[in-house]
């Protein structure tokens, strides 16, 4: 199984996360769609994104699954309006399925769920419309059950969090969770027999090497050494890509690993290979990741450029492509296309917004180009209502960091505090006062600066 179309609404949490997270974790590539992306915001940005290369082949017959998930009446209705084919699941709620009709659909593809048996229902359900094989099945199986255990989804979300190297306590524990999980799944191994690419496990050899390299990111990010050799495990994903059969199945995600194994842990100037062999009609990932080894070399913007907006092609919802844009926009002085860029950032995360579901990442983007818009608008185009405007955004997104239901609704209540408080470290509210004093000075609002200037002394 190389990739899933997963279709889904903006705002749904709780069990889209669960899925994504699990198929990411054992190399299976999940293109994202959303069913309320509004059309008129979807055709504004087709527009903004138009160019004269050849268009993508986006409605391809490719995915080895397209995974509808639906939680409410409303969501069902959604369903209903796509073309479906023999590879199309839909996954509804156990709370919802008994309430609503489901004409148009076999029954057989309609899979009822309950929260805690998310992952083995689907498994399940993709078994019994010869989605996967029954030795996969029980891949699958043994990888949601190590998944579930092991409160994978918490730990992934929560080490990608805002976090302070210097809380010795809290960074033992995730590096000893890694190191536990990553045993875990090498010792899964070993009890199959399997060896380094065997076709039989490829699932769970690349979890058992993902999950080694999130630990050792993890690590790397915060100083500490690491809980694996690197060139081990260059070699074992080398290894993999061997093998004719894993590199057909998963040979992209093999790349997008190598990839991220060389900019994160050791020889960045070798990731953009891995990256650019990873590209194609789908892997809106891959272009992001060669585009920002250019932007980090500070050398080729209308390149990076390229590859951003053919990957926004591909996942207009792409908020961390749209922010990398801006910032390359930006670093060409094209003010007016930067703004627009970060505009669209807005616009797409606007229902997460309204919801309070954003992430950590989110709120980090949403409330640094907001920042970024402003000093634009103050610094060069000298419009400071409008810097106003945008400094407001970004103290509002400051304000929604405790308002976030984001950690309670996938079960993290425990991260949640540590999460509030260290992005409010990391997004220095103080930084938005500042730049809104000097525009009220620059204006003569000598009252409005006076009112700031309190806030500042707070």
């Amino acid at each position: 199984m190389q990739i899933i179309r997963f279709t889904y609404a903006n705002t749904e949490i709780e069990s889209s996360v669960q899925i994504m997270l699990f198929f990411k974790m054992m190399g299976v590539y999940v293109q994202e769609r959303f069913y309320d992306l509004d059309i008129t915001l979807k055709n504004r940005i087709g527009e903004f994104l138009f160019d004269e290369e050849e268009p993508l082949d986006l409605n391809r017959g490719k995915y080895d699954m397209d995974l509808f998930l639906a939680v409410d009446k409303e969501q069902e209705e959604m369903f209903g309006r796509y073309e479906q084919s023999e590879k199309t699941l839909l996954l509804l709620s156990g709370e919802v399925g008994n309430k609503v009709g489901r004409d148009g659909i076999n029954k057989k593809k309609v899979l009822l769920y309950n929260r805690d048996e998310l992952l083995f229902s689907l498994i399940q359900g993709m078994l019994e419309n010869d989605i996967i094989s029954k030795n996969t099945a029980e891949e699958f199986r043994n990888l949601a059950r190590f998944f579930v255990d092991n409160k994978m989804a918490d730990l992934l979300i929560s080490t990608k969090c805002f976090f302070i190297p210097g809380e010795a306590p809290i960074y033992n524990g995730y590096y000893e969770k890694y190191r536990k999980a990553a045993q875990k799944l090498f010792d899964l191994w070993n009890e199959q027999q399997c060896h380094w690419g065997d076709e039989r496990y490829m699932h769970l050899q690349f979890a058992a090497l993902n999950i080694a390299y999130e630990g050792n990111a993890y690590c790397r990010r915060n100083q500490g050494s690491l809980l694996y050799s690197t060139e081990g495990l260059i070699r074992v994903c080398e290894i993999l890509l061997g093998n004719e059969q894993i590199r057909f199945d998963i040979g992209n995600s093999l790349n997008l690993l190598l990839g991220n194994i060389y900019d994160n842990l050791t020889q960045s100037d070798k990731a953009y290979n891995y990256y650019l062999t990873a590209c194609n009609e789908y892997n809106a990932y891959a272009y992001y990741k060669k585009a920002c080894v250019l932007i980090d070399g500070g050398t080729d913007y209308c390149s990076s450029e390229k590859y951003l907006k053919r990957c926004l092609r591909i996942y207009p919802e792409y908020i961390r492509a749209w922010y990398a844009l801006g910032l390359c926009y930006s670093h060409r002085a094209n003010w007016e296309k930067a703004q627009l860029a970060w505009g669209y950032l807005r616009l797409v995360l606007q229902p997460r917004k309204r919801e309070h579901v954003l992430n950590a990442m989110e709120t980090e983007h949403l409330f640094l180009s907001s920042l970024f818009n402003g000093k634009i608008k103050q610094e060069k185009l000298m419009d400071f209502r409008g810097a106003l405007y945008d400094y407001e955004y970004a103290k509002e997104v400051y304000d929604e960091i405790s308002d976030t239901q984001f950690y309670r609704k996938v079960g993290m209540l425990e991260e949640e505090n540590n999460s509030i408080m260290h992005m409010k470290k990391a997004l220095f509210i103080s930084s938005i006062y500042n730049k809104m004093l000097e525009c009220y000075l620059q204006m003569g609002d000598i009252e409005h600066a006076n009112e700031i200037s309190r806030k500042l002394l707070w």
